[in-house]
């Protein structure tokens, strides 16, 4: 009856069935009401709460009713969601909605939730802009204001900015994306508004790919070495080409499949090598990652048999350079006496900066006063120019491509000196 609806603060019908006989009774009452169901409810129909629902508005209620319809939850929602106080699945909860309620006062008008036009998205930076400042409540004061991404790719951070203003960045992916905002007055009652956004795939921000080249690799000389970037990725589209590069090491290399996900290195000599691993992606971002490959052996040679030398600078600690005379033939190279083995290793000038411009300058590894001659080889050993100069400082680099050279410097009264220059 009219009577005993207007004795009740509020009402609360969850998964109801098809029962009631008079709803313009709760309009004229102006008694809430805060209605819910699941759809997939096979106990009670979704449908009897929807059908009520439209028939209390149908008499124009002073307070419109509340419904909130789960699409999934069955007739369990009665139970295990009906009494939640953690705001998983509502907020208000029902418990801050029916202490909210009040006789006393008169019948409430709900807040007004309103997304306004300048809700934005900056082209390019994959940003959104959400404005609610205009939501108010007619009657009563605003207490809270909530946001949620209702549909859309699977993409962005939303973050609240103040009330009623918020912004989504990380907007890689292109598609419809629809934001929606719950504003709640201090009557627990509670409006909504959504706004969409469609980000176009010339306007979505690419994210680079993730270049990985694998763990440092330390083997013993004449073992294999295989290089994979198969944990190598793209965030949001796919891998497009792989090149793999040695930066330096003691030799130049030989990588059996120079573009492809996986290689091998050939021809390695024993020390340490660190090779580049670059990955583009579909939209042609780049990334990449460096490996370190160790080969460990030994750099002695064979004992020289019958070889005369005399140390050039005597008193010097053994593996300090000495001049030896092996027939007719001068060599120069660092000796030192190991358990009757000598060991013989290559004269190395340093080079910097390293990589290149246009100008560098050359160390050398002993003191010298002449003409030298500095040979430019591919890393197939090509000879590509020779330039001829009296200093190491402020060298002028050949007309060369980018890419890694072998160097050779000529030295009359000294061995060759090797070095390896990388062209920017």
């Amino acid at each position: 009856s009219l009577s005993n609806a207007q004795s009740l603060a509020g009402i609360v019908p969850v998964v109801a069935p098809c029962t009631i006989k008079d709803p313009c009774i709760i309009a004229k009452a102006g008694l809430p009401v805060f209605a819910l169901h699941a759809l997939d409810d096979a106990v009670a129909m979704a449908q009897c709460t929807i059908n009520s629902i439209r028939m209390i508005n149908n008499c124009h209620p002073l307070t419109a009713p509340n419904v909130v319809l789960y699409p999934t939850g069955g007739h369990g929602v009665f139970f295990n969601r009906t009494y939640d106080t953690a705001h998983r699945y509502q907020d208000p909860n029902v418990f801050e909605w029916m202490l909210a309620q009040n006789r006393k006062l008169p019948p409430n008008q709900k807040p007004v939730a309103k997304l306004s036009a300048g809700s934005s998205i900056t082209s390019g930076k994959g940003l959104i802009t959400l404005d609610g400042a205009g939501s108010y409540d007619p009657d009563g004061r605003q207490v809270s204001c909530t946001w949620q991404r209702v549909s859309g790719p699977q993409a962005g951070t939303l973050t609240e900015l103040s009330p009623g203003k918020a912004e989504v960045t990380g907007l890689t992916l292109p598609g419809k994306y629809t934001y929606l905002i719950k504003v709640v007055d201090d009557r627990a009652e509670w409006s909504t508004d959504t706004i969409s956004v469609t980000l176009s795939a010339a306007t979505a921000v690419n994210i680079p790919p993730v270049a990985n080249a694998g763990k440092d690799i330390r083997v013993g000389q004449g073992q294999a070495v295989n290089l994979n970037a198969a944990a190598s990725k793209d965030p949001d589209g796919s891998l497009a080409g792989y090149q793999w590069s040695l930066l330096s090491g003691p030799s130049a290399v030989v990588f059996t499949a120079a573009h492809a996900a996986s290689t091998a290195l050939q021809q390695l000599e024993p020390g340490t090598y660190q090779i580049k691993l670059f990955v583009i992606d579909n939209k042609g971002a780049l990334a990449s990652d460096i490996i370190q490959v160790t080969v460990t052996g030994s750099h002695k040679v064979a004992a020289i048999p019958d070889t005369t030398f005399t140390r050039e600078n005597a008193g010097l600690p053994s593996g300090t350079p000495a001049g030896i005379t092996e027939g007719n033939d001068p060599v120069f190279r660092a000796i030192e006496a190991e358990d009757g083995v000598r060991t013989a290793d290559r004269q190395e000038a340093v080079i910097f900066p390293n990589p290149v411009n246009n100008t560098f300058s050359l160390r050398m590894p002993f003191a010298f006063t002449g003409i030298i001659n500095i040979r430019f080889f591919s890393l197939e050993g090509t000879l590509l120019t020779t330039v001829q100069t009296n200093t190491l400082q402020d060298l002028h680099v050949p007309a060369l491509s980018a890419g890694i050279y072998l160097v050779e410097i000529l030295c009359a009264g000294h061995p060759p000196v090797h070095a390896q220059l990388i062209k920017k």
